[in-house]
């Protein structure tokens, strides 16, 4: 294939992001209790992250919360990162869950707020 004809892309073997889904696997696994990841956007990841998540075992759900719609799963913690994080600590040990807030680096520069 030396013509030019090959294209990654096109590739049987080829899946997007690779290292990513490799990495992210290995960490999860490895029961990382936080992973902050930063991203210009966010469906590439959250794409990622439903791959790895349904890929180890056991299977684990995606739950992804943002400031205005709140807990995807039942919009809970509207507006509240507090309340989001709340939910996370929470959660019962044996919950097979990825939790993911999204665009909280606003909260987070503003840590004096109540969000």
């Amino acid at each position: 294939m030396l013509d030019g004809s090959f294209h990654p892309a096109t590739h049987p073997s080829f899946i997007p992001h690779r290292e990513l889904i490799d990495e992210l696997d290995l960490m999860i696994r490895a029961r990382y209790p936080l992973l902050y990841i930063v991203a210009i956007e966010e469906e590439p990841v959250e794409n990622v992250l439903r791959h790895v998540a349904a890929k180890v075992q056991p299977a684990r759900s995606v739950l992804l919360w943002d400031l205005v719609r709140g807990w995807d799963d039942n919009g809970t913690a509207k507006g509240s990162a507090m309340a989001a994080l709340d939910r996370v600590g929470k959660a019962p040990a044996d919950e097979e869950a990825i939790f993911v807030l999204c665009d909280l680096h606003p909260v987070l520069k503003n840590a004096t707020s109540d969000k």
